[in-house]
C-alpha cells in the first residue's frame, strides 16, 4: 500500500468519525401506530424514568429584566445549555453551563440546593417556597409532562416520528381547545421505549419559530450514580437561603380568591394560603400575584421601558410571544397586582377589571417576615 493510499484511508477514517453522529441523527426514525392518548399517558407516567444527558433550550420571549426576575428572563429569552442527572423526581441534579462558569441545582429531601460556582455561593430553598421557573423546568422531560398533565383526548394528535439525540422519538401535538388560549400548539417528541419527552416546541399563533424549544442532544436512559446527584458543601462556604421566596418577592399574599372562575377560567389552586391565584387548564393558564412596592415599582418601570409595552389606565401591559403580562397602576397603600398568562389580551384585561374592581373581595395578609400589614 502506497503512502497516498494510507493517507486516503486515514482521511476516510476521520471523516467517518465526524459524520457518524450526524448519520445516526439523520437515520429514519421507526414509527408506530400507538394512539395519541396512549402516548400522552406514557408521558405522564415517565416522571420516575432515570436518565442523564445534555439539553439545549432556545427561548424567544423578550421579558423585562429586574433583580427579582432576571433569571426568568434569561431562561425564556436566551439559549441555555443544561446537563442533567435524573435518578427520580426526588433525587436529581441540573447544571446550567455558561462560559463564565456554571450554576447547579441539587434536589433531595424536599429542598433544592443551588451551587453558584462563579460566586462560590450555596443556597437552599424548600420546595413549597419556589414558584418562579428554574432551569429544571426547561428540561423537555419536565416541560412535556407539565404540558400534557391536563390535556384532553380531543386536543391530541400524532406527528411523524423523528430521531432525537440518536433515539427514535414518537411525535405528538397538543392543540388547546380553550377559546382564550394564546398558545397555538405544542409539539412533543417522546422516547419510544421509556415514554420520556425528549423534545418540546411551544408555538404561538402566527409564529415563524417556536416561542420556546428544548431538546436533548445527548441522552442515556439509565440510572446515574448516586454520588453525582449528592451535593457536598465546599470547604469554607456557608450555606444560606437562595431562590425567590415569599420574603424576598411577595410582600402581601392574597389569601382569598374567587372559588369559581376568573375571566371564564376555572380556578386551579384551592389552597387559601397559596401565594398565587392560578386559573385555567393545561397550557391555557392565568396567574394573579400581589406584589409590594419594593418589587412592583422597579418591575413597572422596566415593563414600561420595554419595546412594545402599552401603558394605559389598566396598567402596564407587555406581550412576549404567547405570554401576556399586565401590572396594575400604583394605588397608594394597596398592593400591586401582576397578571401573567398564556391567554389572549382580551381575557387578561377582563381578568384585570375583575381584580382591580373588586378589591374588597380579596383578603390580603402580610408576607411571612415582612412585618407589615395589608
Amino acid at each position: 500500500m502506497t503512502a497516498v493510499h494510507r493517507w486516503c484511508l486515514v482521511a476516510l477514517g476521520v471523516l467517518a468519525l465526524v459524520v457518524a453522529p450526524v448519520a445516526v441523527s439523520a437515520w429514519p426514525a421507526a414509527d408506530s401506530d400507538e394512539s395519541a392518548t396512549s402516548l400522552a399517558a406514557r408521558v405522564r407516567a415517565s416522571g420516575e424514568v432515570a436518565y442523564s444527558g445534555y439539553v439545549e433550550s432556545v427561548g424567544g420571549l423578550g421579558l423585562p429584566t429586574t433583580d427579582e426576575f432576571s433569571e426568568v428572563a434569561d431562561l425564556f429569552g436566551t439559549t441555555n445549555r443544561l446537563r442533567v442527572w435524573w435518578r427520580s423526581s426526588e433525587d436529581w441534579r441540573v447544571d446550567r453551563l455558561a462560559t463564565a462558569g456554571e450554576t447547579d441545582l441539587f434536589h433531595a429531601d424536599g429542598a433544592t440546593t443551588t451551587w453558584d460556582f462563579e460566586r462560590l455561593a450555596v443556597g437552599r430553598t424548600a420546595d413549597q417556597l419556589v414558584f418562579l421557573p428554574r432551569t429544571v423546568d426547561l428540561l423537555p422531560s419536565q416541560l412535556g409532562r407539565r404540558v400534557l398533565a391536563q390535556a384532553r383526548p380531543g386536543e391530541l394528535t400524532r406527528l411523524p416520528a423523528e430521531r432525537v439525540a440518536g433515539h427514535d422519538a414518537l411525535g405528538l401535538r397538543l392543540t388547546p381547545s380553550a377559546g382564550q388560549a394564546s398558545i397555538d400548539h405544542v409539539d412533543i417528541w417522546v422516547h419510544d421505549d421509556s415514554g420520556l419527552p425528549v423534545r418540546v416546541e411551544i408555538w404561538g399563533a402566527g409564529d415563524s419559530a417556536p416561542a420556546l424549544a428544548t431538546a436533548f442532544d445527548e441522552l442515556t436512559v439509565a440510572e446515574p450514580a448516586a454520588e453525582v446527584t449528592t451535593f457536598r458543601t465546599p470547604a469554607g462556604v456557608t450555606v444560606g437561603s437562595s431562590g425567590v421566596d415569599d420574603d424576598s418577592l411577595v410582600g402581601h399574599i392574597p389569601t382569598v380568591f374567587w372559588s369559581g372562575s376568573l375571566a371564564g377560567l376555572p380556578r386551579v389552586l384551592e389552597d387559601r394560603l397559596a401565594p398565587v391565584g392560578r386559573y385555567g387548564r393545561g397550557v391555557t393558564q392565568l396567574v394573579v400575584l400581589a406584589l409590594d412596592d419594593e418589587v412592583a415599582d422597579p418591575l413597572r418601570d422596566q415593563l414600561g421601558s420595554t419595546a412594545g409595552a402599552v401603558v394605559d389606565r389598566a396598567g402596564t401591559a407587555l406581550s412576549a410571544g404567547p405570554l401576556h403580562l399586565l401590572l396594575s397602576p400604583c394605588r397608594g397603600n394597596a398592593p400591586s397586582w401582576l397578571l401573567v398568562g398564556t391567554v389572549d389580551e382580551q381575557t387578561l384585561r377582563r381578568a384585570a377589571r375583575t381584580v382591580y374592581g373588586n378589591g374588597a373581595r380579596w383578603s390580603v395578609a402580610a408576607g411571612p417576615g415582612s412585618g407589615s400589614g395589608p
